[in-house]
C-alpha cells in the first residue's frame, strides 16, 4: 500500500492557520518520501478560489509546468525557495530567490497565466501560501513542460536540478 495522499482539505467555514498547523504540515511533509504536503484552505476542488499552504522539503522536484488559464500567487511563510521561469524551449528566462518577509528578499510573487515555471525549495522545508483560480480540473488545470524530466526519471531529475542550481 502506498503513502496517503499529500493533501488535506479544510472542512470548516473559517480556515485558521497558526504555528501549530504549520508545524503539523511540516512534520507530515518530512515524513513522506517526496517531502511534500499541502493544506487546502478551500473546501472543494470546485471552489472558485484555491488557497493552499504548501510545504516542500529541500530537494523536492516540482516538474516545470504552466497554468494555461490561471494566474498564480505565492507568498512565502517560512524558509527559502527559488522560482525559475523558462521559455518554451526550456531555457531559463528568469529566476528569483524568495524567502520570508524578514529576510529582505522577495516574499510575494504573482505569475501571469501561461508562464513555464518551477519552485525549488532551498531550505528544509519551504512553506508558502499559493493562490490561484478554481475550479481544479486535472486535465486542463496545468500542463507539464515536455522538455522536463518525468517524475520517475531520477537521473534526468538529478541532471535538471543540478543545471538549475549551478
Amino acid at each position: 500500500m502506498g503513502e496517503a495522499k499529500p493533501v488535506i482539505f479544510n472542512t470548516d467555514e473559517v480556515a485558521k492557520v497558526d504555528n501549530k498547523v504549520i508545524e503539523d504540515l511540516k512534520q507530515r511533509a518530512m515524513a513522506r518520501a517526496d517531502k511534500r504536503f499541502r493544506l487546502c484552505l478551500h473546501r472543494s476542488g470546485d471552489d472558485p478560489v484555491h488557497q493552499m499552504i504548501i510545504v516542500h522539503g529541500k530537494g523536492t522536484y516540482v516538474r516545470p509546468h504552466r497554468h494555461e488559464n490561471q494566474t498564480k500567487s505565492i507568498h512565502m511563510i517560512e524558509g527559502d525557495m527559488l522560482i525559475v521561469l523558462f521559455d518554451d524551449r526550456g531555457n531559463q528566462a528568469d529566476r528569483f530567490h524568495m524567502a520570508e518577509r524578514a529576510s529582505g528578499k522577495c516574499f510575494v510573487v504573482r505569475l501571469e497565466k501561461g508562464l513555464w515555471h518551477t519552485e525549488v525549495p532551498l531550505s528544509e522545508p519551504a512553506v508558502f501560501l499559493e493562490t490561484l483560480q478554481g475550479p481544479f480540473r486535472p486535465l486542463t488545470h496545468s500542463s507539464f513542460a515536455p522538455w522536463s524530466p518525468e517524475p520517475a526519471d531520477q537521473a534526468g531529475i538529478d541532471r535538471f536540478m543540478k543545471s538549475i542550481l549551478a
